[in-house]
């Protein structure tokens, strides 16, 4: 059907992660990134290495008790975030589901990084990494080299 951790160039993807236990809110948030935390060690990152992170809520009335819960899961510099509620509702009983990318451990986070490419640092992006966000910001198809 789908896998539940996948490594693809510098970025680790985890699927959506639920809580499929009784409780609140707040119990399904404070066990979701629990679990999360436990499938990026597996895999040789960390809460602090998330740079994005999806958040799905069974209903939107959640959001306050979700949002308390969840300040300080990843760190001191949170990853970028979007909270929508499911029409319809999540799957499996859960009241939230979230998914997260994330770097390596190896791999330095930090709020920009600047894109290295023939030779010079160019304009100060966030994470330039492949051929492709090369050419979405407008480097063209000159050939992208690593950071």
């Amino acid at each position: 059907m789908f896998n539940g951790t996948v490594a693809y160039g510098n970025l680790i993807f985890i699927a959506g992660v639920g809580y499929h236990q009784e409780g609140d809110i707040k119990v399904h948030t404070e066990h979701v990134p629990d679990s999360i935390k436990r499938q990026l060690e597996s895999v040789g990152s960390s809460m602090e290495k998330v740079l994005k992170c999806n958040v799905y809520l069974n209903d939107l009335k959640d959001y306050d008790g979700m949002n308390a819960v969840f300040q300080g899961k990843f760190g001191d510099e949170p990853p970028v975030r979007t909270t929508i509620a499911a029409a319809g509702g999540i799957p499996g009983n859960s009241l939230v589901e979230i998914d997260v990318i994330a770097l390596p451990v190896r791999m330095a986070r930090s709020r920009h990084a600047q894109c290295y490419w023939n030779g010079a640092f160019r304009d100060t992006v966030t994470y330039c990494y492949t051929q492709q966000h090369a050419e979405a910001i407008g480097y063209g198809s000159r050939r992208l080299r690593p950071l």
